[in-house]
C-alpha cells in the first residue's frame, strides 16, 4: 500500500508553475532518488546564497553534503570569497 500524498502548505506549495507540482509521496521519493545534486539556498547577513550539495535519500531523511570547492560545478563558487 502506498503512502498518502503530502499535503501542500503555504510554505511548500509550488508557486511558479503550480500545475507541475508533485505532492504524491511515491512521486516525490522517486524524484529525490534520481537526483545527485541539491541546491540549498539560505540568507547570510542579508545576502541570499545558493550552494550545490551532493544529496541522498534514506527513508524519510534527505542527507546533503557540500561539494568540495575544487569540484564545484559552477564557476561562481570557485570565484566567490563567500562560497
Amino acid at each position: 500500500m502506498g503512502q498518502p500524498a503530502l499535503p501542500p502548505t503555504d510554505r511548500v506549495r509550488v508557486r511558479r508553475q503550480p500545475d507541475r507540482g508533485l505532492y504524491d509521496r511515491a512521486a516525490v521519493d522517486a524524484l529525490l532518488d534520481e537526483q545527485l545534486v541539491a541546491h540549498v539556498a539560505f540568507m547570510d547577513d542579508g545576502q541570499p546564497l545558493c550552494i550545490p550539495m551532493l544529496m541522498a535519500r534514506a527513508g524519510d531523511s534527505v542527507y546533503v553534503h557540500p561539494v568540495p570547492p575544487g569540484a564545484a560545478p559552477y564557476g561562481w563558487a570557485r570565484a566567490s570569497p563567500r562560497a
